[in-house]
């Protein structure tokens, strides 16, 4: 991760991204071609039971729900990291990162073994926050920009056994914005005592309590909803997002009988 917040987008050319694909060489892949007219290159970090790394080529039967619950009894965390960026015209355009860590099960005071589940996290940049299609997702309400306008972050519908967020950034996000959505904490992965939320693995996610009922600290009262924010967008993201925009200035204002 330190060498992809290297990365600047638009601005970090092909001999930067050659410098990369050097260093990850072997735990690096992409399909067909790879020139500095386009190029889509991975690194993918971790466990073979994840199947990331591309050079693993383990039997299927190691996904089990088994190696997870014996590995986590003596401190064990599946986990895998794999990142990508994509080269366009000899400039890098976009990057993305996905990481996971599993939570091994454990005992209930009642002698039961719970199933266990994951953390995912997925980050990734986008010229726009407003468009979304069944291959590239872009989770979360839009009225989110009035207090981060830089990026989204929602919750998939269908993670079972799993703790999940999708975040997705601007390609003009501040690069000091994109380490802290990106600024995971690796000691989940080596760490005896397992970390169990998304906060653990990512501190902004606190901020965010995607998962609030569960996580740590949460009360059970009414919550009043708050009213839709559109206005407090700044004009500059909708400008952003939009292919028309149209700013209206009112003449004069006043109530009138129905």
């Amino acid at each position: 991760m330190a060498d992809m917040h290297q990365i600047r987008l638009y601005q970090s050319t092909w001999a930067d991204a050659q410098r990369l694909m050097y260093r990850w060489g072997a735990w690096g892949h992409y399909d067909g071609s790879c020139t500095a007219a386009e190029c889509r290159y991975a690194i993918g970090v971790g466990d073979p039971i994840w199947g990331f790394n591309e050079r693993s080529n383990f039997n299927w039967l190691m996904r089990s729900l088994f190696f997870m619950r014996s590995s986590g009894l003596f401190g064990g965390h599946i986990a895998a990291l794999r990142t990508i960026f994509t080269v366009q015209g000899g400039v890098i355009l976009r990057e993305s990162a996905i990481i996971l860590v599993g939570v091994a099960p454990e005992l209930s005071h009642f002698g039961e073994m719970n199933s266990g589940y994951s953390l995912i996290i997925e980050t990734k940049s986008r010229q726009n926050l407003l468009h979304s299609n069944g291959f590239d997702r872009i989770l979360g309400s839009y009225e989110q920009l009035a207090d981060h306008p830089y990026y989204k972050v929602g919750t998939p519908s269908g993670c079972t056994n799993c703790f999940a967020a999708y975040v997705v950034y601007s390609t003009h996000t501040p690069q000091a914005e994109i380490d802290r959505l990106t600024d995971f904490d690796f000691s989940c992965f080596t760490r005896f005592g397992k970390c169990q939320w998304l906060g653990d693995l990512l501190p902004v996610a606190w901020e965010w309590r995607l998962y609030s009922w569960f996580e740590p600290g949460y009360t059970l009262q009414m919550e009043v909803p708050e009213p839709p924010r559109p206005c407090d967008i700044p004009l500059w993201v909708l400008g952003r997002d939009y292919n028309t925009v149209f700013a209206v200035k009112a003449l004069s204002t006043g109530q009138q009988k129905g």
